[in-house]
């Protein structure tokens, strides 16, 4: 049974909140203030967290700041309530590290869907290290990357994958599949060896997904590195996963398995938002999907906020002590 902490001072709103839930099997605790309520989360053992914005003593915002900066809560699943609704409040809450924002008034069904929605994920992206890749697994990654935007760090997310895996494994079996996941698995951590920096982190998400990340600084010589990799050793690749490398008898794409990189990025600007950032991801992606073959595709729009945004902070005043 879920446990969910309800934190809003309107106490006929938070009592019928917690008998509804209670139909739905779900265990409800009830708080009525900011800090009671941020006590009541360092405690642990609670599922999810549903709270108001406007608390008295400490606002939803600021408990969500707390919530994924903090390394043993970042990936509790928070749903955050308020009577302001416009597209700029919504978006500002989900940059605090709100998983979800609905507003008041909102029907009872519309909430327990979002409710199931959000744990139903957190559920399949629980795994904190990946046996299989000896790897930080999704949860791992989701920590990592709240962290880096509670911090306000710019950074760069890459998505790899190797294209038609589950083709591979239909062909040759599943044996194979995890062949080629360990191989890129090697390449990805050989590149993280080569930048040598502190800010490189690689993680699996399951399925042959990787994630990375780095400074942005490290962009270029990272998907040199990337690329360079695989030129190297394709036919290896292919020897490895056990079939043979693609040949020009009009069965080509039948039978080529390509890496495919997609980076998005995170500029450090205070309106950003993990599910921003990922869906900004999912985007470059698709669009990668559409186009044929492997290689690096770029989110453009970030890389042209990025330098916008270096530039207004190199050009800001510095204080002085």
């Amino acid at each position: 049974m879920a446990k969910i902490l309800l934190i809003d001072d309107e106490k006929a709103l938070v009592e019928q909140l917690s008998r509804f839930l209670s139909t739905k099997g779900y265990e409800c605790e009830q708080v009525s203030n900011g800090k009671d309520g941020w006590k009541r989360i360092q405690q642990g053992g609670l599922d999810a967290i549903i709270m108001d914005v406007m608390l008295p003593g400490l606002s939803g915002f600021e408990i969500c700041r707390r919530i994924r900066a903090d390394e043993e809560l970042c990936a509790m699943p928070v749903i955050l309530m308020s009577c302001m609704s416009d597209p700029e409040e919504i978006q500002h809450g989900l940059a605090q590290g709100a998983d979800d924002f609905i507003a008041k008034p909102f029907r009872l069904d519309t909430l327990i869907s979002r409710i199931e929605h959000m744990l139903s994920t957190n559920s399949l992206s629980n795994q904190l290290y990946d046996e299989q890749t000896q790897m930080p697994g999704a949860k791992g990654i989701k920590m990592e990357v709240q962290k880096r935007i509670s911090q306000k760090q710019a950074f760069a997310v890459a998505y790899v994958e190797i294209l038609g895996l589950n083709n591979l494994a239909k062909q040759v079996g599943p044996e194979a599949r995890l062949k080629a996941m360990d191989f890129l698995a090697r390449g990805l951590k050989a590149c993280g060896k080569k930048l040598d920096s502190k800010a490189f982190y690689l993680g699996h998400m399951g399925g042959g997904h990787f994630c990375v990340l780095m400074d942005t600084d490290d962009i270029d010589r990272f998907t040199a590195c990337y690329e360079r990799f695989w030129k190297r050793y394709e036919l290896e690749f292919y020897s490895h996963v056990g079939t043979k490398p693609p040949t020009n008898n009009g069965n080509q794409a039948a039978n080529r398995y390509e890496p495919m990189c997609c980076l998005a990025l995170c500029t450090g600007a205070a309106n950003q938002s993990f599910r921003e950032l990922f869906e900004t991801l999912s985007h470059v992606r698709a669009n990668a999907q559409s186009t044929p073959g492997g290689g690096v595709y770029h989110d453009r729009r970030g890389f042209n906020e990025l330098r916008k945004y270096q530039a207004s902070s190199d050009a800001a005043p510095k204080s002085s002590d």
